[in-house]
């Protein structure tokens, strides 16, 4: 018995169409399912990598006795607050914050002073 190819058919079936459109139509789900899957783990562990990366500079900075300032929000909804090791002895605490305050804050320029205008007559 020879077999006919279906596609090559001059006439398609109600049936068949149905078929094929029902295979379009899973194949792109599923292809979506995955895309969402993959888009979520990507985004899931980006999350993870850097929130592990702020803990470790956190964790590094209180092993050398300076002070962590965290904040979170803008304007009105902004809170702060300053972390401290506990092991730390506040001579080595003063001490990084002279550091880090000498570090940060640019030297201060002279201010330049206006000269008004002579208007001759």
């Amino acid at each position: 018995m020879k077999m006919n190819n279906p596609f090559q058919r001059k006439t398609w079936s109600i049936g068949f169409i149905i078929l094929i459109v029902w295979l379009v139509f899973s194949i792109l789900f599923v292809g979506r399912a995955l895309w969402n899957y993959s888009v979520n783990n990507l985004y899931a562990s980006g999350v993870q990598r850097g929130q592990d990366s702020a803990i470790t500079q956190i964790i590094s900075l209180g092993r050398q006795c300076q002070p962590v300032q965290l904040f979170s929000g803008r304007g009105a909804d902004r809170l702060d607050i300053t972390l401290v090791n506990p092991a730390c002895t506040a001579e080595q605490i003063q001490q990084a914050q002279q550091q880090a305050a000498s570090v940060q804050t640019p030297p201060a320029e002279k201010p330049v002073q206006e000269v008004p205008e002579t208007v001759e007559q």
